[in-house]
């Protein structure tokens, strides 16, 4: 397993510390898993996900947030006609009009939230 290398976040004093295999993108958000629904792919309830502002593919995992509330969704992502989906599996798809989402970006890491002795918190990827 790689070194992971420190990464500061200025969020509250968090601190994450990511595996090389995640360390090179340029900006990082949190996003806090408040169900089960993506569990089998490791992003559990209380876990936070970590997403990167990148270009996302069909088939990505992703974060969206609704323009009218800011409430996020997590899943794989699928776009076509100016509709998005976000897939979990095992339940219906979730479907938004392109145009009152905003993709957050591809979900890459996962750590379950809870701190080390030194107030830092490991993530590790995901690999999908």
């Amino acid at each position: 397993q790689p070194d992971p290398i420190p990464v500061g976040i200025a969020s509250d004093d968090l601190q994450l510390v990511l595996p090389r295999a995640i360390a090179h993108y340029d900006g990082y958000q949190g996003v806090w898993i408040n169900n089960s629904d993506l569990a089998s792919y490791g992003l559990n309830r209380g876990s936070l996900a970590i997403v990167v502002p990148e270009e996302v593919r069909r088939g990505d995992l992703v974060a969206i947030t609704e323009l009218d509330n800011d409430l996020v969704s997590c899943g794989f992502y699928d776009c076509d006609f100016g509709i998005v989906c976000l897939e979990v599996g095992g339940s219906e798809p979730q479907l938004f009009d392109r145009s009152n989402v905003k993709i957050l970006g591809r979900i890459v890491g996962v750590t379950n939230a809870k701190k080390n002795s030194d107030g830092t918190m490991e993530v590790r990827p995901l690999n999908l």
